[in-house]
């Protein structure tokens, strides 16, 4: 099963969320198009490379990442990267959420 560039809409929300987006050269796990930027998810299973992932993400020209960490060991080690446009949580986490809006009205 193809799951590369997949799109499908959050007709809830009127997002575009789309799998591994290309945006200026860079990946993306999973990009959300909002009204204001794109939100980008990026999921760590290690810790190695989060940093720099993050920053490319920024470069390309995400409005704020949100780094979703696949175990607790991970999620203390990048935890330290939590800044106004960088949110660090447990992947768990974004599977509770009933809509997009609970995760994007905390972004800037």
């Amino acid at each position: 099963m193809d799951t590369g560039n997949t799109k499908f809409p959050d007709t809830l929300n009127h997002y575009k969320v789309e799998i591994e987006k290309n945006l200026n050269g860079k990946f993306i796990d999973v990009a959300i198009e909002t009204k204001t930027g794109i939100v980008a998810i990026e999921v760590a299973n290690i810790p190695d490379h989060e940093q720099v992932n993050l920053e490319k993400d920024l470069a390309a020209g995400c409005i704020a990442v949100i780094i979703a960490c696949g175990n607790k060991t991970v999620f203390e080690q990048l935890k330290s990267l939590e800044s106004e446009k960088v949110h660090v949580v447990m992947a768990y986490e974004l599977l509770k959420i009933k809509s997009l809006d609970e995760i994007l009205t905390r972004l800037p």
